[in-house]
């Protein structure tokens, strides 16, 4: 009797959790139940983050499409350490346009196996060679290496693109979440460099270190990611400090003048606590004279299309293409 009365409890609680958070959160069918997903920053613990990358390192690549090939090279960081990237290109083909892309996981982690699957889908709908870089993460790396790593990628990219059958004059940067921080920072960057780019493609980007938008301070128990955790994720990427960076480089959302950056794509999610910084830098981009598609997603959370099979990350996979192509060919 009293084991019965225990488990009906237990089953209480969690059916009135689930009610709440499926109210509170109403993601789209087929993303439904990660409404149910909060997680708190006490899972952010250094020793954690470096068992986790551990483990995703040990993961095989996905494999391509095919008609793609992998290949594999390397570039050299500013403080001498090799920066290993993996790409993924049409086979037998000559030149072609370049996505440079930086993966998300809050600086802290590895590329997940859904990264590369969507990358090689890039890829296979552009018909352009589609570039992971696996910048060095926060969780033994601060600022600024990451963002170091990424700017040796560009750099390297740009200098070797004959022998690696890269048209210099359509790459694209991109990146989702952090990775999204980190692509936006570069385009700066390369633009403070004079380096062309057709254009930046970020993903529920991460732009905003002070975390004082609206989204921001309702959402601190949102599915996947919140601000409880954005908080602790720029604690501790920044825990050596900005390095005497120009603020620009390390939260986006700081910068003052977007006139010059590359034709963008940004793409937010409706029930992510980071949904109002990308929409407001998508309007001071639009503002400065860039060209930009928003692309807010209803019903969606951060890292929704973790889940690829949905309809909702399917069609959204769909549009990022779509919108490489523009870059690329338009």
């Amino acid at each position: 009797m009293v084991l019965a009365c225990c488990v009906s409890a237990v089953l209480a609680v969690i059916a009135a959790y689930s009610f709440r958070r499926l109210r509170k959160y109403p993601l789209e069918k087929g993303i439904r139940l990660l409404s149910l997903v909060g997680i708190g920053p006490a899972a952010m613990r250094l020793p954690l983050m470096r068992i986790g990358n551990r483990f995703l390192l040990n993961i095989p690549v996905p494999k391509p499409f095919a008609d793609q090939e992998i290949i594999e090279f390397c570039c050299t960081a500013p403080d001498g350490c090799s920066v290993k990237m993996i790409a993924c290109r049409p086979a037998g083909r000559g030149s072609c346009p370049c996505l440079l892309y930086l993966h998300g996981g809050g600086f802290f982690s590895e590329a997940a196996p859904y990264h590369y699957t969507n990358l090689w889908e890039y890829a296979e709908n552009t018909g352009c060679m589609a570039v992971m870089v696996r910048y060095r993460t926060s969780d033994r790396h601060p600022f600024p290496t990451p963002f170091a790593d990424c700017a040796a990628a560009l750099g390297y990219i740009l200098s070797h693109s004959d022998e690696l059958g890269i048209d210099r004059g359509r790459i694209v940067i991109g990146g989702d979440s952090a990775g999204g921080c980190l692509a936006a920072s570069l385009s700066i960057w390369a633009r403070e460099h004079r380096i062309h780019l057709c254009g930046q493609m970020l993903v529920y980007p991460v732009l905003d270190s002070s975390l004082s938008t609206a989204s921001a301070l309702a959402m601190t128990d949102s599915p996947l990611w919140n601000s409880r955790l954005s908080r602790r994720m720029w604690d501790i990427y920044l825990r050596d400090g900005d390095g005497g960076f120009p603020p620009c480089l390390v939260s986006p959302f700081s910068c003052t003048d977007f006139s010059g950056l590359p034709p963008s794509y940004i793409e937010t999610a409706q029930h992510d606590s980071l949904r109002d910084e990308g929409n407001i830098y998508a309007r001071r981009l639009s503002e400065a004279g860039v060209d930009v598609l928003l692309n807010d997603v209803r019903g969606a959370c951060h890292g929704y299309d973790g889940l690829r099979h949905a309809g909702i990350s399917r069609n959204a996979v769909r549009q990022r293409s779509e919108a490489l192509k523009n870059f690329f060919y338009g």
